[in-house]
């Protein structure tokens, strides 16, 4: 029995990006917290910004650890897709080559027959 359209189960990770990354949302959340603590208190503000500059810190740090090689794919996806391109050229290669070898064969195959 098919299972009606609006039962079936739905993508829950899409392949589009969004507009927007959510990065931007949270970074933009703590500037305005840090604002915010800034107008209040100023030795809050300090704090806040502090706490920031640490964070920061350490994201561009491990953004520069964790980077991929020059050359290498951005993500696992990335690789299996390029492996996969990779090994679907090497097949067909291999059939064009097999396919070369019969016409060949069949070709001096028929030039014996007629001599």
């Amino acid at each position: 029995m098919p299972v009606p359209a609006t039962l079936a189960p739905r993508a829950i990770f899409q392949e589009e990006e969004p507009m927007i990354d959510l990065k931007w949302y949270v970074i933009g959340a703590g500037l305005i917290a840090f604002a915010l603590l800034a107008s209040y208190d100023q030795a809050l503000g300090i704090a806040a910004g502090v706490v920031l500059a640490v964070i920061a810190a350490i994201r561009i740090s491990l953004w520069f650890l964790l980077a991929p090689e020059k050359g290498a794919p951005e993500s696992e996806r990335g690789a299996m897709i390029e492996r996969f391109q990779r090994l679907s050229e090497n097949r067909r290669k291999a059939h064009n080559m097999a396919q070369l070898a019969k016409t060949k064969a069949h070709a001096i195959r028929s030039r014996f027959r007629r001599g």
